[in-house]
């Protein structure tokens, strides 16, 4: 890590892929000291100073590893990452202070030795990224303190202030381009890929909203729907086909190109974090706030992976479209991971060391993460803990569930269904006459067989039986007769409504 004078409020980074490699001789044998990655950080300090400084991260890989190590690759790169930590040297290239407040953006222009910073005092700042020098101050580039700030070339800016604004400049005119006012809340992070669209930039703010604007066009292109969260950071995945957004409440909310007015996807916090990841009350979460740690910062890892700075002080690498939590970096900060940026690995060969990020986190520190596999905790235990529903779901199907055997319910825990000879029948509308029909039939057919299988019957017996089965008949005949008497048409041509056209003549 490296050490600044102050609490950090947000870094930047330049990589370099130039490779230091010089044969040592150790103890354990022959071995490489090798730079995994070089370059500048810059930190905009609380105090409205602008530190930058020389790094190089190194640490020793044994030669076998270097050298292929056939199928012990993997065991030997997880040993070189556990056994020879890392470490950062580096050196203070320069520290300025043109920022009367806070310093709370600092960024890099693409292409250019220049470095961008805005400040609580309203002022954009570009100075020399290799010595520090003034290039450019605007004193009251907006109306209301800025908060971020990113570079778009080698010579345009856009930076968002607390009252929703942004605006575009050109540094080699000098000039403001273009404005906009898309959000009522501040603005807290810009996302612009010009390799798949040099027009689009992405903007989220405090105020729940994700703004798409055009940069040659002075009206926003959408702005979403209120997403009830404070939207806190955004990244670009799928070659710009999709927008992820981090929030307050832990949840990364999916937005697709073209379609800005609404999320169409999301990853829920419980499986971001699992079940260790809820807050409690202790920890100072704050009455009606989410369960979970917030997603402060994402960087965009590659075209299916982002990187997540959480409010618990972890970095998570996360997998979008299918979305799955890939791994936890093992190192924590004391505080929430606020700002990250993206440091490529340096080139060594085909089995290269991992990319890095570094960040801060309300201290005074710039720490770094690996996010290669090597030192990925996979977290088992908050990947079960975040699809425990769909365990107890395979649980039930497999010994709970319901069956044919067991003929049990839909439900656990439900009474056994009644066999189909206990059920009762539907009642409807001509049942009662169906029933009586069938009650008449099966009497007469049961008298008919009492005469034939019973020879001792008396002849009375079976007369009286048949007389009452045809009195049934008979009254079921004139009921039908009086119903449907009552259902004919009156004189007006309309239905004349029976009282009780079933049941009249049954009594």
């Amino acid at each position: 890590m490296i050490v600044a004078a102050d609490t950090v409020f947000d870094v930047a980074v330049r990589p370099s892929r130039a490779v230091v490699a010089e044969a040592t001789t150790t103890d354990a044998g022959v071995g490489i000291d090798t730079v995994a990655a070089a370059g500048l950080v810059a930190a905009g300090l609380i105090s409205g100073q602008l530190s930058c400084h020389r790094f190089a991260i190194s640490y020793d890989i044994p030669t076998a590893t270097l050298n292929g190590g056939g199928d012990d690759y993997e065991d030997n790169n997880d040993a070189a990452a556990d056994d020879r930590p890392p470490e950062v040297q580096s050196s203070l290239a320069f520290s300025t202070k043109y920022h009367r407040g806070s310093c709370r953006g600092v960024d890099f222009a693409p292409g250019a030795d220049l470095l961008f910073s805005v400040g609580k005092d309203k002022s954009l700042v570009v100075v020399d990224a290799a010595t520090g020098k003034l290039v450019l101050k605007k004193s009251d580039a907006h109306s209301a303190p800025l908060n971020v700030v990113k570079g778009l070339s080698a010579t345009m800016v856009v930076t968002g202030d607390e009252d929703g604004g942004v605006r575009v400049w050109d540094v080699r005119r000098r000039t403001l381009v273009q404005h906009w006012q898309p959000c009522t809340d501040y603005i807290s992070d810009f996302a612009y890929d010009p390799a798949t669209n040099d027009r689009l930039l992405l903007a989220t703010s405090g105020d729940g909203s994700l703004a798409a604007l055009d940069l040659r066009k002075k009206m926003p292109v959408k702005v979403s729907d209120d997403q009830e969260d404070d939207l806190s950071c955004v990244a670009l995945v799928k070659n710009g086909k999709k927008a992820v957004v981090g929030s307050q409440s832990g949840t990364l909310s999916l937005f697709s190109a073209g379609n800005w007015g609404d999320m169409t996807d999301r990853l829920p916090a419980k499986q971001i974090f699992g079940e260790g990841g809820r807050r409690s009350r202790s920890s100072g979460a704050a009455v009606g706030s989410s369960a979970w740690a917030s997603v402060d910062s994402l960087l965009h890892l590659d075209n299916d992976h982002v990187v997540a700075g959480c409010g618990d002080g972890s970095v998570r690498v996360l997998r979008i479209l299918p979305n799955a939590l890939e791994g936890v970096c093992t190192a924590r900060a004391p505080g929430p991971v606020e700002r990250l940026a993206g440091l490529p690995a340096a080139d060594v060969d085909d089995h290269g060391p991992p990319s890095w990020v570094a960040g801060c986190a309300h201290d005074e520190f710039v720490r770094f993460w690996a996010v290669g596999t090597a030192s990925l905790d996979d977290d088992d235990d908050d990947d079960d803990s975040g699809d425990g529903d769909d365990s107890d779901d395979d649980s039930d199907d497999d010994s709970g569930g319901p069956s044919e055997e067991d003929g049990r319910g839909d439900g656990a825990g439900l009474a056994p269904a009644r066999p189909a000879s206990a059920r009762p029948r539907p009642q409807r509308r001509g049942a009662v006459d169906d029933d009586s029909d069938s009650d008449s039939d099966n009497a007469n057919d049961g008298g008919d067989g009492g005469d034939d299988d019973d020879d001792a019957a008396s002849s009375s017996s079976s007369d009286g039986a048949a007389s009452r089965a045809a009195s049934r008949a008979a009254s079921v005949r004139s009921s039908r007769s009086a119903a449907s008497s009552m259902l004919r048409p009156t004189k007006r041509g309309r239905i004349a409504r029976p009282t009780n056209p079933f049941f009249a003549g049954l009594d």
